[in-house]
């Protein structure tokens, strides 16, 4: 669904757009809060981050991340509410799992329009993610 006089094309509910895709779309980041598409200053990719209850027992995937060809999954442990996460992701290339690039880290967010992800697995050192656009509707 396009908006009126808009020139980005629609993102269909659920789908995540690739990196080369994602260059067309969200150019007027709306979203407030942590949920939304954020884009890697560093050419690391998309995270998509869905809305989710603040859990120490997450159970949903709200974690999603596509960057040169992976395509990774998976959830966010809250450490402290609406501020400090843990993620932790399954990754694949192609449709076939790569155990050894999964993901994880510490994501922070202190509002605004950046998350910060430091990984600790599949990947090092620290990531700053730049809102990008809503999380579209379902």
């Amino acid at each position: 669904m396009s908006v009126p006089g808009s020139e980005q094309p629609a993102v269909e509910p659920g789908v995540v757009p690739s990196e080369e895709e994602s260059d067309s779309i969200g150019a007027e980041p709306t979203g407030t809060g942590m949920a939304g598409m954020w884009r890697s200053d560093s050419g690391g990719g998309i995270l998509g981050l869905k809305e989710s209850t603040d859990t120490d027992k997450p159970n949903k995937i709200t974690v999603i991340l596509v960057s040169g060809g992976l395509e990774c999954r998976g959830i966010r442990k809250v450490e402290e509410p609406d501020r400090k996460y843990q993620i932790a992701m399954l990754c694949e290339r192609g449709g076939k799992q790569v155990k050894e690039e999964d993901r994880g880290g510490d994501l922070t967010y202190s509002g605004g329009d950046t998350v910060t992800v430091k990984w600790f697995k599949g990947k090092t050192g620290s990531e700053t993610f730049t809102r990008y656009g809503d999380w579209p509707e379902s």
